[in-house]
């Protein structure tokens, strides 16, 4: 089924999309640390402890899918498994070989942000990371090196490390969102 999937959307290629999507699957994971750095520059202070957790939920989720998950699993990516290799197109650089796919670290990395992102600022900003941690996750499918399924696990890597940070750091009371800052007396 999720080879199915896989061609069904790897299949919906066309010209027009292809440069975008080429774009996102290459430099989407950089889009939650650039939203939580803006945020930081724009509210100062007050966007600092999201930054510190994002980027900490961000490696995290990066290092557990790539590093930890990837080595026992070892599924391999899209191009090399032979039953549907002739119906795989990829575009761009073919991942070596030895590249596992599940889980995918670019999702995990992507809805780790989202993730962050809702529990700081809410449903409203957390709806659009998530949808946009969805495009970014769906590049990697349309250019060919990675099944939905992967998608799904690194999704939930991403979201478990990211709600796992942000308890421990409510927990270790370093980030209170909803107190205002003390002016200096």
């Amino acid at each position: 089924m999720d080879a199915s999937l896989f061609l069904w959307i790897h299949g919906l290629r066309t010209p027009a999309l292809d440069g975008a999507m080429s774009f996102l699957s290459k430099h989407g994971i950089w889009w939650p640390p650039l939203v939580w750095l803006l945020m930081v520059l724009w509210k100062r202070r007050a966007a600092a402890p999201v930054f510190r957790d994002g980027m900490l939920a961000w490696y995290l989720a990066g290092t557990v899918s790539e590093e930890w998950v990837k080595s026992l699993v070892k599924r391999a990516r899209p191009p090399h498994n032979p039953q549907i290799q002739r119906l795989v197109h990829v575009l761009g650089d073919v991942p070596r070989r030895g590249s596992y796919s599940f889980p995918s670290g670019t999702s995990a990395l992507v809805f780790a942000g989202a993730t962050i992102i809702w529990l700081a600022w809410g449903r409203r900003a957390g709806i659009a990371a998530m949808v946009a941690a969805t495009v970014v996750s769906l590049s990697r499918v349309y250019v060919g090196v990675h099944y939905p399924g992967d998608l799904l696990g690194g999704a939930l890597v991403g979201a478990l490390v990211a709600a796992g940070v942000w308890r421990f750091s409510k927990w270790a009371g370093t980030y209170e969102p909803n107190k205002p800052e003390r002016s200096a007396k």
